[in-house]
């Protein structure tokens, strides 16, 4: 058994729902997919959405490619 003596603890990770999508008319993004985090339940592939993008977060639209349900938060393709 190993012990650690730093007097901290274990704590619970999150999951997430995390979305996969590429930008139809956002000429910073190119043409590769971006990961965001989604806090929409009825979202499914192939949807059309509006997703921050760059310094000032304008939205842009985009195309739902994939959908991660509950994924840990160690195992997230963008940081937490």
């Amino acid at each position: 058994m190993i012990h650690s003596l730093c007097g901290g603890k274990l704590r619970d990770n999150q999951s997430y729902d995390v979305v996969k999508i590429k930008f139809i008319n956002n000429p910073l993004a190119g043409e590769r997919p971006y990961w965001y985090k989604s806090t929409l339940p009825l979202l499914k592939e192939g949807d059309t959405v509006l997703a921050p993008f760059g310094r000032g977060e304008r939205e842009y639209e985009a195309t739902v490619l994939r959908i991660d349900k509950n994924v840990n938060e160690q195992c997230l393709p963008i940081p937490a």
